[in-house]
């Protein structure tokens, strides 16, 4: 989706992603903050891609790379965790994905 900008022309409006240092910053403070002294192990996904979602648009999952910097700089905060292994982008995982598919 495109939006006018007040200098004329567009620009992609988008959702939030790890791609975003600013978000990925702000999610780590706030993991860290919430997970502090606590005896866990954060499980985390990538998003798995299956094409547009009922609004229309095409997410994508973070560039590798992206995740391994959010990865070790929840490891240097204390916190435990790992990204799953992704299964395949033809393999639908997520609620929303299934819900999708259902037609419901």
């Amino acid at each position: 989706m495109e939006i006018p900008k007040a200098s004329g022309g567009t620009r992609k409006l988008g959702v939030p992603t790890l791609t975003d240092r600013f978000i990925q910053q702000a999610l780590l403070q706030v993991l860290a903050t919430l997970l502090e002294k606590r005896r866990m192990h954060l499980n985390l996904l990538t998003y798995n891609p299956t094409g547009p979602g009922l609004s229309g648009v095409a997410y994508e999952p973070p560039p590798r790379e992206t995740v391994g910097v959010f990865l070790d700089e929840l490891h240097a905060r204390g916190i435990v965790a790992h990204f799953r292994r992704p299964r395949g982008a033809t393999i639908d995982g997520a609620c929303g994905q299934l819900r999708a598919r259902a037609g419901g």
